[in-house]
């Protein structure tokens, strides 16, 4: 659009000029056809392609249309790699709320480079994904087999508070015998976390019938 050619026109840019732009982005990403927003963006200065630029963004295509909101997420963060290493965004996908945010989700958690430029944000990534396994029965195995078949979350922390939010006993039985006991392998203390969480659970109050 013409804030757009103007923008690309200067050759120092402000401020000003992304926020005129961002106003155009987010009525697209409400509109009928998200996923041209995606086009806008690519066409930016990369100068402009910063995350902290496109918190707004995110949070409305959190909330667009629902059947290309998600692909445009994924979409966005192909042009902004940051981004999906922001609350933001996973927040967002999880918005849209369908099984293949959950597995999109579950994949940036077994992917190393993406897992550990989470920083401070892995507690909220950690709780956001278990929420959605816990959603998708599916998606829950999946996560699980795969961690029973020796792969390992990137992000020791996210592994340590997703597992004993989403595993049963027979998870535990399941993934104790993958566990290396001779290396500092990070299921451990997740399983060891779980089973203390089980043990709560499971524990009757005393003087009352639960």
């Amino acid at each position: 659009n013409e804030a757009l050619a103007r923008v690309k026109e200067q050759r120092w840019r402000t401020q000003d000029g992304w926020w005129e732009i961002e106003r155009w982005i987010e009525l697209m990403a409400f509109s009928d056809a998200p996923e041209s927003v995606i086009d806008c963006v690519a066409a930016l200065p990369p100068d402009f392609k910063r995350t902290h630029n496109f918190r707004r963004v995110v949070f409305a295509l959190g909330y667009a249309n629902a059947q290309h909101s998600l692909k445009t997420l994924i979409a966005l963060a192909d042009h902004v790699p940051a981004l999906a290493t922001t609350r933001n965004y996973w927040d967002a996908i999880a918005t849209t709320g369908s099984l293949e945010a959950t597995n999109h989700l579950s994949a940036l958690a077994f992917d190393q480079q993406h897992a550990r430029a989470l920083g401070a944000e892995w507690s909220s990534s950690a709780d956001t994904l278990a929420r959605m396994l816990k959603k998708y029965p599916s998606a829950r195995r999946e996560f699980l087999d795969r961690i029973a078949k020796g792969q390992r979350i990137a992000s020791s922390q996210i592994l340590i508070q997703v597992l004993p939010a989403i595993a049963d006993q027979q998870d535990v039985l399941t993934l104790v015998q993958g566990c290396d006991f001779s290396s500092d392998d990070p299921l451990f203390d997740a399983l060891e976390r779980t089973v203390q969480e089980l043990t709560v659970v499971d524990r009757p109050v005393e003087g009352t019938n639960t």
